[in-house]
């Protein structure tokens, strides 16, 4: 919950137009176990965490979104120097860039 409400804050700081910040993380931590018929254990740990950020800016009636994530078979704590508010950065980055877009034109 600390680090979904750090993502809100890090949206929200890098422009007054960031209304709404949507955070999810995705975890889990799998154990294997291999046993041969010879009796060799071997065991394995395989964490994988997903993060994804997404980032509504209004301005003048417009309304914008801006998404960026990623993750990989890393432990959660990895997420927690700093690379977690660089995705909730970079996903205000672009609602905003979106926001001051032009229209791509219409085709005949």
């Amino acid at each position: 919950m600390a680090l979904l409400q750090r993502l809100d804050a890090a949206a929200r700081a890098v422009d007054p137009c960031i209304t709404n910040v949507f955070a999810g993380i995705g975890i889990e931590h799998r154990v294997v176990l291999v046993v041969t018929s010879a009796g060799a254990v071997v065991g394995d740990v395989r964490p994988l965490v997903h993060l994804s950020v997404t980032c509504i800016a209004e301005r003048g009636g417009r309304r914008e979104q801006g998404t960026y994530g990623g993750g990989g078979r890393f432990a959660f704590d990895t997420l927690l120097d700093g690379r977690a508010e660089r995705f909730a950065r970079e996903a205000a980055r672009q609602a905003l860039t979106n926001l001051t877009a032009a229209d791509a034109p219409a085709a005949p």
